[in-house]
């Protein structure tokens, strides 16, 4: 099920990826967005609903990303039902609507992984207003003592340079060497790529549903695991610390 934890150098710092990582991305956020990306293609391209459902299904399928969000987000863009910037506004109302619910065993992690006195951090392509209100809506803010976030209003090959910038700002915030940090994320392009190249171990966080896609990526990453075991492997790992 997930390459099993090897004994490398000792970690003292974990940063996370958010939407997909700490709060699932939800499935009624993920119907409502591929419901109004059919609707407005619909009106915009003069078809039927149908002949937009289905070519909406062929551009997610078609689409190169592997995380679900960056995948209805693609397939918007490339239908022409939105641009990049009304498709990041309808993903953030709707998240506003409904307030994400983080699972007891991760807030219970995030808990006990800062009573081991590693410092936690999140790195976010998502805005700065969503995420500091997920973060106290759910009341997790306490264990994060780094949080850097974006606008998501990047080109896809900026993605990962983004992401690159604040990882090493991490680093110098704390005095960290890249062995020294686990960096966990469900896109190994965007979160992890950059991790790798600074030196980071990284763990990369898989759907049973994704694993024929992401096969060719889990021999790169340090460690892969699914979703629901991220709790308590990362506490195992803690524990070996």
């Amino acid at each position: 099920m997930f390459s099993p934890w090897r004994s490398e150098e000792m970690i003292k710092a974990i940063l996370f990826d958010f939407d997909g990582v700490i709060v699932p991305i939800d499935a009624e956020i993920k119907r409502q967005m591929k419901q109004t990306i059919i609707n407005q293609l619909s009106v915009s391209a003069v078809m039927t609903r149908e002949q937009a459902r289905k070519r909406v299904e062929r551009a997610l399928k078609e689409s190169e990303y592997d995380e679900e969000y960056f995948k209805l987000q693609d397939a918007a863009i490339k239908t022409g039902s939105h641009d990049k910037s009304t498709i990041n506004s309808l993903f953030h109302a709707l998240s506003r609507r409904r307030l994400p619910r983080i699972q007891k065993k991760i807030v219970g992690m995030l808990c006990n992984l800062r009573k081991r006195a590693l410092t936690l951090g999140i790195v976010t392509l998502s805005s700065n207003e969503r995420i500091e209100q997920i973060l106290k809506d759910t009341g997790i803010r306490e264990y994060f003592c780094f949080v850097e976030s974006a606008a998501g209003e990047f080109q896809k090959d900026l993605r990962s340079e983004w992401k690159t910038a604040a990882y090493k700002n991490f680093l110098d915030k704390y005095s960290l060497q890249g062995y020294e940090v686990l960096c966990v994320g469900d896109s190994f392009s965007i979160d992890l790529q950059p991790a790798i190249d600074l030196g980071m171990q990284t763990a990369l966080i898989v759907d049973n549903c994704h694993a024929e896609i992401q096969q060719q990526q889990k021999s790169l990453a340090n460690y892969t695991l699914p979703r629901n075991m991220l709790p308590s492997i990362l506490m195992a790992l803690s524990k070996n610390n």
